[in-house]
């Protein structure tokens, strides 16, 4: 009589090679929304798929001409040291949004809402909203509250101010990990629920009047990789000039370009050449 062992090692052997036969024919005739196909079948089926009918402008004109049109699934950063205008330029670029009858929603866990309200300008206010009160920090909460806003608002554009105040860096061992994690889920969102996200980040430089540009955002290289558009803004103390750079434009290829701009009437203006 044969061991037991080796009745169940035969049986396992023939368990898989049927586990193994039952895969490759399911794949084989698979037809899901994930299934391989051609180049050619997918550029027909991705014509064939209704375009976002809208997109978006920050009215500053060296801006539009390098990155063009902000749209629907894009995550833009924008990061500089405290101070140094990174929520003025993104004040800026709402104003510009409510001109284009753009809805959009701040979740601000930097400053507190009664502060932001009070930098926009009146005229401005009834057009973009905000939660009540900020209640969690957690991204199911974000998500939650940007679904609420599409809802009920139609809104298309979500800025979050900032980054690093989402993330409880006191409570994770490996924060570029958990920070590359939230900001992945960020784009993701932007994506599933066709909205742009506009995300502030700290730099690794806490006090710095000098050029910024890739590498410099704190704690994950991955805030830069994920991000469709990255922004910096610094401030020439010395000059009292204030300077946004455009670090990476993924959708054009464009890095490095920057340009001078006047704060005025709470928003920022391109200065002319």
């Amino acid at each position: 009589m044969r061991p037991v062992q080796e009745d169940i090692k035969n049986f396992e052997k023939i368990n898989g090679t049927l586990r193994k036969l039952e895969r490759e024919q399911r794949l084989a005739t698979y037809t899901g929304e994930d299934e391989v196909i051609s180049a050619s079948e997918l550029k027909k089926r991705l014509d064939r798929e209704p375009k976002p009918a809208w997109s978006c402008r920050s009215k500053l004109p060296f801006l539009d001409k390098h990155i063009g049109e902000f749209k629907p699934g894009q995550l833009i950063t924008a990061s500089g040291t405290t101070g140094h205008g990174k929520t003025t330029l993104y004040r800026t670029i709402t104003q510009a949004l409510v001109e284009q009858d753009i809805p959009l929603m701040w979740l601000t866990f930097e400053i507190g809402s009664d502060d932001l309200i009070q930098e926009i300008p009146e005229i401005y206010r009834p057009h973009f909203y905000l939660p009540a009160k900020i209640t969690s920090k957690d991204f199911s909460w974000i998500e939650d509250r940007t679904l609420e806003a599409i809802l009920k608002y139609k809104c298309k554009a979500i800025f979050i101010d900032h980054l690093h105040r989402i993330v409880d860096l006191a409570k994770i061992q490996n924060s570029s990990l958990a920070i590359g994690a939230t900001v992945q889920n960020l784009k993701l969102m932007a994506v599933k629920y066709g909205v742009i996200v506009f995300l502030i980040a700290h730099t690794t430089k806490t006090k710095n009047d000098s050029e910024l540009g890739l590498g410099d955002i704190r704690d994950s290289s991955l805030i830069e990789q994920e991000s469709d558009v990255v922004l910096y803004t610094w401030r020439a103390k010395t000059e009292f000039h204030n300077f946004i750079k455009i670090a990476k434009n993924r959708p054009r290829g464009i890095i490095d370009k920057k340009f001078e701009v006047i704060l005025r009437d709470g928003r920022y203006w391109e200065v002319e050449k």
